[in-house]
């Protein structure tokens, strides 16, 4: 049980330091959410920024921005005009889900029929070929891998689809 509070204690300092950063770098990127294709006259500019809080220093932003995020307020979407960020990250969360479950299954059984054929044959040409893939697993970027398996298995040999479901 400590462990685990430990744990959690630890992912909730590690989201905190990820939500400032990640806060103070966009507020040092040039421009804005309304900056785009089409320039604003300025009074609509000033309105917006004002409806957003955008006018406040930065430090009284960020000080609603974490008020907002510890009540599950995460804003709303300005590129899918006014649909709030929870929506969104719900109607999507279900297929996130099935993927990652997949992915973890898929995981959990290759890595244990590779490992288990590994120690059978401990020394020998399958252990060697494992040991290598578990290397190029590890240290081989994961959109890298991604990229990859879309073009062998949709492309290539048209086993799997390369978007939806």
């Amino acid at each position: 049980m400590k462990y685990i509070l430990k744990r959690l204690v630890y992912s909730i300092i590690t989201l905190f330091i990820i939500i400032t950063v990640t806060f103070f770098l966009m507020h040092l990127v040039p421009g804005g959410p309304f900056q785009g294709d089409k320039s604003l006259p300025a009074n609509i500019l000033h309105n917006l920024e004002a409806k957003y809080g955008l006018d406040k220093p930065v430090m009284v932003q960020y000080g609603n921005y974490l008020m907002d995020i510890l009540h599950g307020d995460l804003g709303v979407s300005v590129k899918q005009h006014g649909i709030p960020i929870t929506t969104i990250i719900g109607r999507y969360f279900p297929v996130s889900m099935r993927l990652g479950l997949v992915a973890v299954a898929f995981a959990l059984v290759m890595g244990i029929l590779m490992g288990v054929a590994a120690a059978i044959k401990n020394g020998k040409g399958v252990d060697r070929v494992v040991m290598v893939l578990a290397t190029l697993g590890t240290s081989v970027p994961s959109f890298v891998v991604a990229t990859g398996s879309m073009i062998l298995f949709g492309v290539t040999l048209k086993w799997l689809p390369t978007f939806g479901l």
